[in-house]
């Protein structure tokens, strides 16, 4: 029996897709992409893209799900106050396994971060190296799920970061913006305080992404894309738009995909 053409372009691009994500531990997908046809390696990319904002979507889920269930375990955002702590390291521990581990399935935990759990290296959206994540106060861990966290909490004790890698430590690429989103936590007070002395933010009490994070911002998908987010601190450094060459561009772009209803459109800087 005869298979149609579009059944076997399908399933090659498949097998395609399965050998970027095996040999991402020591490979860049953009070296299989560069060696493919346009054609072939423009449906997988669309693939790609697709599996890995879902991913992103699922984990948003997930963690959204985890702070609900702690809020009926221990009241609502706004009562929420970890700041009389002696330093970052009982902050940290006690945040995870107070209001974060009870209600998400891990396999593996790190406290303090350690690449057991987090890649050692990440990279910017034009693949330049980010400075270490690691260090006082801060932890890791991998769901049951596959994907990682890297999260600690801020010296203020009104929230925090979520750091998600969506395909854990070990794959590649570790790069903001294709598989690893920053995310910002605010309970307590933080609503009604700056965020810093130098920026007119206000968070959102709740999880958001960077860049979606403050109450008193509305950004356009433009702003999201070049960086100008009124009142956001550092907005420029984090715009999701390839050739800035700044320390965290696309750490924004997790912003982007929920503008954009969790998809890649064609303009994505992938």
């Amino acid at each position: 029996m005869l298979i149609p053409a579009r059944k076997i372009f399908k399933r090659s691009c498949r097998l395609f897709q399965r050998s970027v994500y095996a040999c991402r531990g020591s490979y860049n997908t953009r070296d299989y992409r560069d060696s493919c046809s346009n054609d072939t390696a423009g449906a997988c990319r669309e693939i790609s893209e697709s599996t890995d904002s879902k991913s992103a979507k699922k984990i948003y889920s997930e963690l959204n799900q985890a702070l609900l269930i702690a809020q009926k375990d221990y009241g609502s955002l706004d009562s929420w106050d970890l700041l009389d702590f002696e330093n970052a390291t009982e902050r940290g521990t006690f945040f995870g396994e107070k209001y974060l581990f009870p209600h998400i399935k891990t396999i593996k935990k790190c406290f303090p971060v350690s690449s057991d759990c987090w890649a050692e290296k990440m990279y910017t959206i034009d693949n330049k190296t980010v400075s270490s994540f690691v260090s006082d106060g801060r932890g890791a861990f991998i769901s049951a799920s596959g994907y990682s966290v890297l999260y600690w909490v801020h010296g203020t004790g009104n929230g925090g970061w979520f750091w998600v890698d969506t395909n854990g430590p070990v794959k590649k690429p570790n790069t903001f913006g294709k598989d690893i989103f920053p995310f910002i936590i605010a309970w307590g007070n933080a609503g009604s305080v700056r965020q810093t002395t130098e920026s007119d933010c206000f968070k959102r009490l709740g999880i958001y992404p960077l860049g979606l994070d403050c109450s008193t911002a509305s950004p356009t998908r433009d702003d999201i894309i070049n960086g100008t987010i009124a009142g956001h601190p550092d907005y420029s450094t984090y715009k999701c738009k390839k050739g800035s060459g700044s320390n965290h561009a696309g750490a924004y772009c997790g912003a982007l995909l929920i503008y954009d209803g969790w998809q890649m459109k064609d303009d994505y800087p992938w």
